[in-house]
């Protein structure tokens, strides 16, 4: 078994090359994760929250760290990658609205303006709306051959 450190490129590839991941945020000693699809502009990660949900209920009720992974792992073999992303979580509002849309868009390959009206709709609802996970800290490792 080989692990090595991913470079900070090697972590920058991965991030744009992929477009999901897991949040985890934490109220006191209940922890809660959850997959998301999210973009990505060198700093933050953004991510939509909608509706009604345990995720919408910690973020309302104070949850403002996270951690979010990426990862891949061979189903054929015992290789992996992953980066782990660590940073205070918060709403998004005003202008930066639609800085996160367009990262979100690009992520998905989604058309340019296609999240337009979602993301003008979600500035002042109390539930919908978009995230962002500011990079405090981030590590990547690689995994390739042995055994896990």
């Amino acid at each position: 078994m080989r692990v090595e450190q991913l470079s900070s490129q090697e972590t920058e590839r991965f991030l744009k090359s992929r477009s999901s991941g897991v949040l985890a945020v934490s109220m006191g000693e209940i922890p809660y994760c959850v997959p998301m699809a999210y973009g990505y502009d060198g700093e933050s990660l953004y991510f939509m929250v909608s509706n009604t949900g345990r995720l919408l209920d910690y973020m309302r009720a104070g949850a403002n760290t996270g951690c979010f992974t990426v990862f891949e792992a061979g189903l054929e073999s015992d290789s992996y990658i992953s980066v782990i992303l660590e940073g205070p979580v918060s709403k998004v509002a005003g202008h930066e609205i639609m800085h996160a849309a367009s990262a979100i868009e690009r992520q998905l390959r989604k058309p340019k303006g296609s999240l337009r009206g979602l993301a003008e709709s979600s500035q002042g609802s109390e539930r919908t709306g978009i995230y962002k996970l500011t990079i405090r800290t981030r590590s990547g490792r690689k995994k390739t051959g042995g055994v896990f």
